[in-house]
């Protein structure tokens, strides 16, 4: 995730600012967003961090590692609380 874009709320377009062959970013938009972009997507509905698995938080956000090539190597939804730490954590390193 030391790879993050300074604004990684903001979702990257997809030739617009990719890494490098090989280097991945991380990016976050609104779960609300996906679901109009993609009203078939199953999204789970609930935070899938550890820290949640038994508290049962409504996701707020989807997180993506996104590849050199635009594509979604891996994605999870996060509660709101989730997010902000990843963030934090993100920033902090």
């Amino acid at each position: 995730m030391d790879e993050a874009p300074a604004r990684a709320g903001r979702p990257i377009g997809v030739r617009r600012n990719l890494p490098r062959e090989g280097r991945s970013i991380w990016i976050q938009v609104p779960i609300e967003k996906v679901e109009r972009l993609s009203p078939s997507s199953e999204l789970p509905r609930y935070c899938e961090a550890q820290r949640c698995q038994r508290k049962r938080r409504r996701a707020t956000t989807v997180h993506a590692l996104i590849n050199g090539r635009g594509e979604a190597n891996f994605t999870w939804v996060a509660c709101a609380d989730c997010t902000g730490l990843m963030i934090e954590r993100t920033y902090a390193t």
